[in-house]
């Protein structure tokens, strides 16, 4: 793509066939454990909002392309704060976490953009 975004194994809106052929960060080629790989895969990344949706390590992702199209944006980030570096925290560590990023992320828009609130945090606490 142009825009540099995604590649091949993530949860971009278009499909593999419309990429450029290129080499990019591939999960298979990692220095990450293979069972960490295992449970990236096993996840289901849940997106917050109007028209909630489940994103998965492989996948391509209809809904994510329509939030695309509806936002008039060619890509996105999954951003969150819990298990960091992939070390398992418990429920209430990742809980107080993702608090906190979703306070810093709101404090960081809103402070750069005042004019209007952003439809991207919608569900951030």
């Amino acid at each position: 793509r142009e825009s540099g975004c995604g590649s091949y194994w993530s949860n971009e809106a278009g499909t593999a066939s419309a990429l450029p052929q290129r080499r990019a960060f591939l999960l298979f080629e990692s220095t990450i454990d293979a069972g960490t790989v295992q449970a990236f895969r096993e996840t289901e990344y849940r997106v917050h909002g109007d028209e909630p949706f489940t994103l998965r390590v492989g996948e391509t992702c209809s809904a994510l392309a329509a939030a695309h199209k509806r936002h008039r944006v060619d890509c996105s980030a999954y951003i969150t704060a819990c298990n960091p570096f992939s070390q398992i925290l418990d429920d209430d560590a990742n809980a107080e976490r993702h608090a906190a990023l979703g306070r810093e992320i709101s404090q960081r828009i809103c402070s750069s953009r005042r004019r209007r609130s952003s439809p991207w945090l919608s569900g951030i606490a």
